[in-house]
């Protein structure tokens, strides 16, 4: 409202999950190829497609994207098509199935997103890529000079999304990393 009270000639466009210009109206995760089968409202038009991405924002981040190309004037479901051959980027946590010819695992690299934004996201994704095996996690230290009121009270929040995320083993590196442990369960310790 606060745009339109200065700028009543602006078109606000709105995507994601709920009713918009843009939303999700069905979403469902293939966890054997890791990736959703989405179907979206996209200005009025509907597409059928999948994503590479395994996170669950993704559904809902489709939708912006296609948005955007809507408003560029190109038909969301020629480029919806596309989607499926989506590689992504560092900062999108990308997956990696590693195989050798005694073993197989998914590797999910989330490096690039070392926020608590970003390992809340990680952390409600992780239960998605259990698929009978162990659950495995590495999380590096902290990369800031001085231990503030804010940084433990990051540490003690990651320690929480660890402890409630059914993660079987544990390892923490790098600098400072022992004020992540404080904090756990004694299952890590």
């Amino acid at each position: 409202n606060r745009i339109i009270n200065f700028r009543s000639d602006v078109r606000i466009l709105t995507y994601g999950e709920s009713v918009g210009d843009a939303h999700v109206i069905d979403k469902h995760f293939d966890a054997k190829k890791l990736r959703w089968t989405i179907t979206s409202k996209i200005l009025g038009q509907t597409a059928e497609y999948t994503t590479p991405l395994f996170q669950s924002h993704a559904p809902a981040q489709s939708t912006g994207v296609l948005l955007t190309a809507s408003v560029l004037g190109l038909d969301a479901q020629q480029v919806a098509n596309n989607y499926p051959g989506l590689i992504p980027y560092e900062t999108m946590g990308r997956i990696f199935r590693i195989s050798t010819p005694e073993k197989s695992f998914l590797y999910y690299d989330q490096s690039q997103r070392g926020a608590i934004a970003g390992f809340r996201s990680a952390f409600k994704d992780l239960g998605r890529l259990k698929q009978g095996g162990r659950l495995i996690a590495v999380i590096g230290g902290s990369d800031t000079e001085q231990d503030t009121a804010l940084t433990r009270e990051r540490h003690e929040d990651l320690a929480v999304l660890v402890n409630n995320s059914g993660i079987d083993k544990l390892y923490t590196c790098g600098p400072r990393s022992e004020e992540h442990t404080s904090e756990l369960q004694s299952q890590f310790r």
